[in-house]
C-alpha cells in the first residue's frame, strides 16, 4: 500500500470514529512524561499494591523502572552494564519468593550455555548478585517460546513474537514454590529415525536453590514421539506429555530426583487431531491438560488460487492425571451451534449449519492462548482466531494477518462447563506494510482477572460496540488509529459486557504513537496501568480505573 493511499484510509477511519461514546465506567489518568528507555525487551511485573516494576533488556544493558499508581510517577530507575558477554534474557518471573531475571550466556569455547538467575529487590528496584545455575554439555535449540513464555500457534506468530534466541523454557508449579528450567540439547544424531531427544530438566526452589538437575534420554526417537508439554508440580517432579505416532497413543513421562523417569500410558482417545496441549498443576496437586481438537484440517482455497491449511476446532478435550499417571477424569466440551455461527453472515451461518450436519462444524483457526487453574479447581480457557491469507489490498495482493474472534470458557472443578462465550473482534495487518509496523502492538489481546471478573483488552474498531449476533465486525487495521475496548466477563455467570475504554490519540491528553495491548498491567484492585511512548524520546504512564 502507498502512502498516499494510506494517509487516505487513515484519515476516513479517524473521521467515522470522531462521534464515539466512550465508557463511563473506566477513568484514565496520564502521568507527566519521562525519558524513554530504548528497549528490544519490557516486562512489567506488579510487586505491591499500585506499584509496578518494569525490567527493560536491550542485549547486555539492563534497566530496571520503578512505579506508583497512587502519585502517577516514575520512584526509582536503575541501570545495569555488569552482564556478561553474549547475555540473553530468557524470562523474568514472579516467585513464592522472589523476583528473578533468568538469563543465559553462551560460551564460546566450547559451544554450551550457562543460566543464571538474578533476584530484584523489588522495594529498592535493583538487581542482587547473580547465581550461576547449571551449564549445558553441548549446544542447545531454540526451545520456541519467547521472553514472556508464548508459543506461536501460526506463522503470524512466529513473526510477531520475539523468539530470537530463547533457548530455555520456564515453568512453575501452582502454588510458585518450585521452578522448572527445561531445554533440549543439539541432537547428537541427524536422523529423526535414529535419534533419541536429550531433555534438560533443572528444577530449583522458589530462592533458585537447586534441587536437582540433569539431561534425560527420551525413551523413544524423534519420528516415534511428538513432545507436546511440560509442566512442574510442587513437589519438584517434572511432567512431560508426549504422542506416539504410529501408535496414536499418549503417554505422561514423570521425571523425578536423580533422571529416574516413570512411563504412564494415557488412555486417550488419540484419532482426534490437536493442535497443541497445555499441561498444568491444580490446586489439589493432580496434573490437568487441555487442548482444543479437531476432527480434520480444512484446506481452503480462495479466489487467487492459494491454498491454506485450517484447523477446524470443533472443541475442547481436557483430562485430569494423577501424580502416577492415571488418568482420573476425562471432559470433552463440543462447541455447540449457536456459539459457532455468532458473529457471522447469514449465508455463512446456513454454512456452518450444513456442515454440522456432516458433523464439520467448527470455529475455524482457533489457538489456545491461556489456560489457567483457579483457586477454586476451576480453569479459564482462553483461544482467538488467528490465520494469514492472500488477499486483494488496493490493486495488489498482498499476505494478510488476522487476528479475529475470542472465545473464553470456564470450565468447574467437576468437568462441567460452567459457560463459554464468543467476543467479536477482527484485527488485521499486511505483511511488510512500513505504515503499520508490529511494533505498534495493536493485535491480540491482554487477558487480566480483577475481582471476580475477567477483562479481554485490545484494539478496536468502534463501529463493534453494539454488534448483532449475525453481522461480522468492522475490521480494525493495525496501525491506523483505533480505540482500547475491553470485554468484562463474569466469573460467576458468564455476563459480558463491552466498553469502549478510551482513543488512542488521546489517552488522558497523550497521544500513543506506539502501543503494545501486552503491556497493560493489572496493579490492583480495579487498576491498570500501560506505558505508551508519546515522542520526542520520552514516555507516559496511563492508570486506567474501573469505577464503582
Amino acid at each position: 500500500m502507498n502512502k498516499t493511499l494510506f494517509l487516505i484510509f487513515t484519515t476516513l477511519t479517524f473521521y467515522s470514529m470522531s462521534q464515539v461514546k466512550l465508557s463511563k465506567d473506566f477513568t484514565l489518568d496520564a502521568s507527566k512524561p519521562f525519558p524513554v528507555v530504548d528497549a528490544k525487551h519490557k516486562k512489567y511485573v506488579t510487586v505491591a499494591d499500585n506499584k509496578t516494576i518494569s525490567v527493560k533488556t536491550d542485549g547486555e544493558l539492563v534497566t530496571i523502572q520503578g512505579y506508583d499508581a497512587t502519585t502517577m510517577k516514575e520512584s526509582s530507575r536503575k541501570v545495569y552494564e555488569d552482564f556478561p558477554k553474549y547475555a540473553k534474557v530468557q524470562r523474568i518471573i514472579q516467585t513464592k519468593d522472589a523476583l528473578v531475571y533468568i538469563f543465559e550466556a553462551y560460551n564460546k569455547a566450547d559451544k554450551t550455555f550457562t543460566i543464571y538467575s538474578r533476584e530484584i529487590d523489588v522495594a529498592t528496584g535493583t538487581f542482587k548478585e547473580s547465581k550461576t545455575l547449571f551449564t549445558t554439555s553441548r549446544p542447545v535449540t531454540n526451545c520456541g517460546r519467547d521472553e514472556d513464555g508464548r508459543t506461536p500457534v501460526s506463522e503470524s506468530d512466529q513473526r510477531f513474537l520475539k523468539l530470537d534466541g530463547t533457548k530455555f523454557d520456564v515453568y512453575q508449579s501452582f502454588d510458585k514454590s518450585k521452578v522448572l528450567i527445561q531445554y533440549r540439547v543439539k541432537p547428537a544424531e541427524k536422523s529423526d529415525a535414529v535419534n533419541k531427544d536429550e531433555i534438560g530438566f533443572c528444577v530449583f526452589d522458589s530462592k533458585m536453590g537447586k534441587l536437582w538437575a540433569g539431561e534425560v534420554k527420551m525413551p523413544y526417537t524423534e519420528k516415534e514421539m511428538n513432545n507436546l508439554a511440560y509442566t512442574i508440580d510442587s513437589e519438584g517432579n517434572a511432567y512431560m506429555l508426549i504422542y506416539l505416532n504410529e501408535k496414536k497413543k499418549f503417554e505422561l513421562l514423570t521425571i523425578k530426583n536423580q533422571k529416574e523417569v516413570i512411563q504412564n500410558a494415557l488412555d486417550i482417545d488419540g484419532k482426534l487431531v490437536f493442535q497443541r496441549f497445555n499441561l498444568l498443576e491444580d490446586k489439589n496437586g493432580n496434573i490437568t491438560c487441555a487442548g482444543y481438537y479437531a476432527n480434520g484440517y480444512d484446506v481452503k482455497v480462495n479466489w487467487t488460487g492459494n491454498s491454506a491449511l485450517s484447523f477446524n476446532t470443533n472443541g475442547i478435550y481436557c483430562f485430569k492425571m494423577t501424580k502416577d499417571g492415571e488418568v482420573s477424569d476425562v471432559w470433552n466440551y463440543e462447541f455447540p451451534l449457536d456459539l459457532i455461527q455468532q458473529y457471522n453472515t447469514d449465508k455463512e451461518q446456513e454454512k456452518i449449519k450444513s456442515r454440522e450436519e456432516a458433523g464439520k462444524a467448527g470455529i475455524a483457526d482457533l489457538k489456545m492462548l491461556e489456560f489457567v487453574a483457579q483457586a477454586d479447581g476451576s480453569y479459564i480457557i482462553i483461544g482467538e482466531q488467528q490465520y494469514i491469507r492472500t488477499e486483494m489490498v488496493m490493486t495488489s495482493t498482498a499476505t494478510v494477518n488476522h487476528f479475529g474472534h475470542v472465545v473464553i470458557t470456564k470450565i468447574n472443578a467437576d468437568g462441567n462447563v460452567a459457560w463459554s462465550k464468543k467476543l467479536p473482534k477482527n484485527q488485521a495487518f499486511v505483511t511488510g506494510d512500513s505504515y503499520m509496523p508490529y511494533a505498534e502492538g495493536q493485535l491480540s489481546i491482554k487477558y487480566a482477572e480483577n475481582n471476580g471478573d475477567h477483562y479481554i483488552l485490545f484494539v478496536d474498531n468502534p463501529k463493534n460496540a453494539d454488534l448483532a449476533l449475525n453481522k461480522v465486525p468492522a475490521e480494525h487495521k493495525n496501525g491506523a488509529g483505533g480505540y482500547l475496548s475491553a470485554f468484562k466477563i463474569s466469573d460467576a455467570d458468564g455476563t459480558v459486557e463491552r466498553h469502549t475504554v478510551a482513543e488512542l490519540e488521546n489517552l488522558d491528553g497523550i497521544k500513543a504513537y506506539q502501543f503494545q495491548v501486552t503491556r497493560i498491567n493489572n496493579v490492583a484492585d480495579k487498576t491498570f496501568l500501560l506505558e505508551v511512548y508519546k515522542k520526542d524520546k520520552e514516555d507516559a504512564m496511563i492508570k486506567i480505573t474501573l469505577n464503582d
